[in-house]
């Protein structure tokens, strides 16, 4: 009988600190799930997010949902690719 470390705990993210940020990267997470390829494009993502968004006036929503995606992509929640000048992203 042995026993080994868990490296499973030190290599998982832990989940966004923020409601808005957990709840829009579970939106992300259940939206990629139904797409094959495992990715969409930012305009579908901030759509994704902004439905999200029910406590923000809902001229704001857009606004908001970029910021989060952004948010999302710098703390590597989230990877992003720039392709023929429209942007992609997926989970990292």
């Amino acid at each position: 009988c042995t026993i080994e470390r868990d490296q499973s705990a030190i290599l998982s993210r832990p989940e966004p600190s923020g409601s808005q940020q957990k709840a829009a990267l579970k939106a992300i997470k259940l939206e990629l799930s139904k797409i094959a390829v495992n990715r969409m494009t930012v305009e579908a993502a901030v759509t994704v997010i902004a439905s999200t968004l029910t406590t923000i006036a809902s001229n704001k929503r857009s606004n908001r949902a970029r910021q989060i995606l952004g948010s999302l992509t710098n703390g590597g929640y989230l990877s992003s690719e720039l392709v023929k000048d429209e942007g992609w992203v997926w989970l990292a």
